[in-house]
């Protein structure tokens, strides 16, 4: 079954919300996902393209308008993988420090899949060697070759824990702005990731959409955010990531092994998040992305690569977020 990309990618929280004052409603403005949030205890329901996920959210200040420490656990469900995590963040005017654990419980590892076409059943020695002859049909039958082990049930299963240790830091251009109101029109968003994963070598991260082996990796993003309060933050992203990657390379006796060395991704997109506030009183969130590693024949969502003929790894989020304040 041809499935979209679920990635875990951004948090971004916000609202629109409505709140009778004197026989009137006040509307919050669609942009304030993109400010500090406020001390309190949330229920959070992330509604994803194939799977959902729970969270609680626990947010105290330490020193009232200018830094707060916030703890967090959720559970995520999709049809590729599950995922339980314990996370702490500490804001401090414009930067955010963060941690977590957590494990993964992954369905679809689609391991080993690669130009070698190791070991499907329905491919030859011939088919194998001409998709190696040329980047694009090499490209095609990746993707393929990750549908057909979807259909005949013999991808892989493991279950393994992992650490990530975050820093974000929010820059405002433009107009004036205070810790609880950042007013600016323009607002970069960068935060820098190192991740550790006890995952098999060669094997598919659906939060990233790329296959690469267990160990350390790094991951940076940033967003131009132009913001508005009619329609929220949207503007232009990047995506940096250093990982390592086992890549096929002859044996010597006429089949292949693997060589494991540091590769790097840089995928290109825009991000869109808007408190939408369906209903009264909700401090709901849109957020929608999509990326695009253009020249990678490994990275992206293996049923848009197949839908755009192999030319368009493309990685997509959407996800709706409700909100319940405790």
């Amino acid at each position: 079954m041809r499935r979209g990309k679920v990635c875990a990618t951004a948090a971004l929280v916000a609202g629109l919300a409505f709140a009778g004052e004197a026989g009137a409603q006040t509307l919050k403005p669609r942009d304030n996902a993109l400010n500090p949030t406020k001390p309190g205890n949330d229920i959070m329901f992330d509604t994803l393209f194939i799977g959902a996920q729970l969270s609680y959210e626990n947010r105290t200040d330490l020193e009232p308008g200018m830094s707060q420490i916030k703890s967090r656990v959720s559970t995520l469900v999709t049809t590729p993988f599950f995922d339980g995590s314990l996370n702490l963040d500490i804001s401090v005017f414009l930067y955010n420090f963060g941690v977590s654990v957590g494990f993964k419980d992954v369905w679809r590892t689609h391991q080993g899949i690669d130009p070698s076409c190791a070991a499907l059943p329905n491919t030859t020695d011939t088919q194998c060697a001409s998709n190696r002859a040329n980047t694009r049909d090499r490209r095609v039958f990746q993707e393929e070759a990750k549908t057909d082990q979807d259909f005949a049930n013999i991808f892989k299963h493991q279950t393994y824990p992992y650490l990530e240790g975050r820093f974000q830091f929010a820059f405002p251009l433009g107009e004036s702005w205070t810790p609880r109101r950042l007013t600016a029109p323009l607002l970069f968003l960068n935060r820098t990731f190192v991740r550790w994963e006890d995952r098999a070598n060669a094997t598919f991260d659906w939060l990233h959409m790329t296959p690469h082996d267990g160990g350390v990796f790094f991951k940076y993003e940033g967003t131009m955010f132009y913001r508005h309060r009619d329609f929220g933050g949207i503007g232009p992203s990047v995506r940096y990531m250093n990982l390592r990657r086992s890549e096929p390379v002859p044996d010597g006796a006429g089949g292949f092994g693997r060589r494991s060395k540091r590769a790097h991704e840089i995928a290109y997109g825009f991000t869109l998040a808007s408190n939408v506030g369906w209903r009264a009183g909700s401090d709901d969130v849109l957020l929608f992305q999509i990326m695009a590693d253009i020249g990678d024949n490994k990275a992206g969502t293996h049923s848009f690569q197949e839908l755009f003929g192999g030319e368009w790894p493309l990685q997509v989020l959407l996800v709706y977020r409700t909100v319940l304040n405790l």
